[in-house]
């Protein structure tokens, strides 16, 4: 496969998945494997692959696989408890019930939900369907 100098990882891995009509494109990813296969590390999706390449040692490579480290991060994250203060914004609704400010809550991570404590005295429990995260700020999909 021909790689040019702007490829991302996730264009690389978008263009084997389409190449080898593999299913699923969210579920594989690309690895950095080094010190002759005993250490891998996932690329992110927007490195250049090119310019990990040229990085590489003698023996190292790239190579495409199922992300097991996400669902393997699922599975710890669903046994999980973390409690703290979250800062968010509400974004349901639409553009005219969006909130417009971001407000601090105390926030509890439990078995896949999120409990929301709004004051002492009310609560919002939701079930987090995914997670993104993008310059510092995460998006769930609630």
């Amino acid at each position: 496969m021909k790689v040019a100098a702007e490829m991302s990882s996730d264009k690389v891995v978008s263009e084997c998945v389409r190449n080898k009509k593999l299913s699923g494109s969210s579920r594989w990813r690309l690895f950095q494997v080094t010190d002759d296969g005993d250490s891998e590390r996932i690329l992110h999706s927007s490195e250049k692959v090119l310019n990990v390449y040229m990085g590489f040692a003698e023996n190292d490579y790239l190579c495409l696989k199922e992300n097991y480290i996400l669902r393997r991060m699922t599975e710890i994250g669903q046994c999980l408890t973390r409690a703290g203060v979250l800062t968010m914004k509400d974004c349901r609704g639409g553009q005219k019930r969006q909130s417009k400010t971001w407000k601090k809550h105390y926030c509890t991570f439990r078995d896949g939900w999120i409990i929301i404590n709004k004051d002492a005295k009310q609560s919002l429990k939701v079930h987090i369907q995914s997670t993104s995260s993008r310059r510092g700020r995460t998006k769930m999909g609630l």
